[in-house]
């Protein structure tokens, strides 16, 4: 997610916030709901 400081039009101040736990949930997800097994090492993240 960005989130940007506008000021008379443009932007002046920029910031970026990564959630990694969510975007690594909705890989296992995806994996999980295609039938697809993850290489192992992926899999020990979630063990």
């Amino acid at each position: 997610m960005t989130h940007l400081h506008v000021v008379n039009g443009q932007v002046v101040e920029e910031w970026v916030v990564y959630d990694e736990m969510a975007m690594l949930a909705q890989i296992k997800l995806g994996a999980l709901t295609a039938g697809t097994e993850m290489p192992y090492r992926e899999q020990a993240l979630y063990r």
